[in-house]
């Protein structure tokens, strides 16, 4: 059964929303940007930092660690469904991650 291109990214659209649900809003921001999840190119890391105006190396610190947390939202994590945005729990104050959006930058979360 063949599926057309808008019907796969369709399917696919749902799963990736939950996905970066389940991050602090600027890691799915960076994501949304480093992969061009929202209908655009995606960016290098050094056109993200530009456009957040963020230090390179915290755009890439946000984009590991928003990796390391999907992996382990999609297997499960500790003892939970696989896919349970609940199960990434509270996590610690983060001030690189905790802050408000910038005027004109890519919205929190991504759209």
């Amino acid at each position: 059964m063949d599926q057309s291109s808008d019907d796969f990214e369709a399917d696919l659209e749902a799963p990736i929303d939950a996905a970066l649900q389940a991050l602090a809003p600027l890691e799915a921001s960076v994501l949304d940007l480093y992969f061009g999840l929202s209908d655009r190119d995606p960016l290098t890391l050094d056109e993200i930092a530009r456009q957040l105006d963020l230090p390179l190396p915290d755009v890439k610190a946000l984009k590991d660690r928003a990796l390391v947390a999907l992996r382990r939202w999609i297997r499960g994590g500790e003892g939970g469904a696989a896919g349970t945005p609940a199960r990434l729990g509270p996590r610690p104050p983060d001030p690189l991650v905790d802050r408000e959006p910038l005027p004109g930058g890519p919205p929190f979360p991504p759209s």
